[in-house]
């Protein structure tokens, strides 16, 4: 590329270099297919090693991190812990995680071979299903009204374990009502054609285990809901 441009620049011709991520709607574009490759104002460039292991990965360990506007960090990367990667990258970035998004666009050889024809359907289905959830207003007086005792500070703790399961930014967690079954979440974040999770439902029974003691194994339900878990939570707090 820039061998073309200096020999256009020799040639007399204009060079106009084009530039994406600045405003939201660039770092939208950003993430878009042609658009992931724009130029970045900081190119770190190191060499890594992982150990030997049994599998022969096909596609390369790489991420995509785009800067977002709030300070925030939206991170695409081949990996199948999103919720591990987005505490390490908030740790190492000195950033609250609630602002760190981290999510997967390869999960294995399997579907690099896949991944022109099931990977972009995939996401541009999950993304369908999921802006039911992201559309709405702040959830807050529903659940104010379902739990009238309850102090803010516990509802926000525990919205926040679900958010963080599912490897969702901090300010999602207003977007999910008390009705809302935790399937119906999971399925829209996996819809049909999806070949593997990220152990979102293992990480959310594990997270509500440690904070308030709760046997997740015991209680699930595939119509579960979040009104049920919360009530679940307040009877056994520790």
């Amino acid at each position: 590329m820039a061998r073309a441009a200096r020999r256009a620049h020799e040639a007399g011709k204009p060079v106009i270099a084009y530039k994406l991520g600045r405003s939201e709607i660039g770092q939208e574009l950003a993430k878009s297919h042609t658009g992931a490759i724009a130029g970045s104002d900081a190119v770190v460039r190191r060499r890594f090693e992982t150990p030997w292991v049994y599998q022969a990965y096909l596609e390369p360990h790489v991420a995509i991190a785009i800067p977002t506007i709030d300070g925030g960090l939206d991170v695409l990367a081949s990996a199948q812990g999103p919720q591990y990667a987005r505490s390490q990258l908030a740790e190492f970035f000195g950033i609250p995680v609630g602002r760190v998004y981290a999510g997967v666009f390869a999960l294995g050889a399997m579907l690099a071979a896949l991944a022109a024809v099931l990977i972009v359907p995939v996401e541009l289905r999950r993304r369908r299903a999921m802006q039911r959830f992201w559309d709405r207003h702040c959830m807050g007086i529903r659940w104010r009204r379902r739990f009238p005792d309850a102090p803010k500070a516990e509802l926000r703790e525990f919205l926040t374990i679900f958010v963080d399961a599912f490897g969702y930014k901090l300010k999602r967690r207003t977007c999910f009502s008390p009705d809302d079954c935790v399937m119906d979440v999971y399925r829209a974040e996996y819809p049909s054609g999806s070949l593997a999770d990220c152990m979102e439902l293992e990480t959310l029974g594990l997270s509500l285990e440690e904070r308030y003691g709760i046997d997740f194994t015991a209680l699930w339900r595939d119509d579960i809901t979040l009104g049920e878990l919360f009530e679940h939570s307040r009877a056994r707090r520790v």
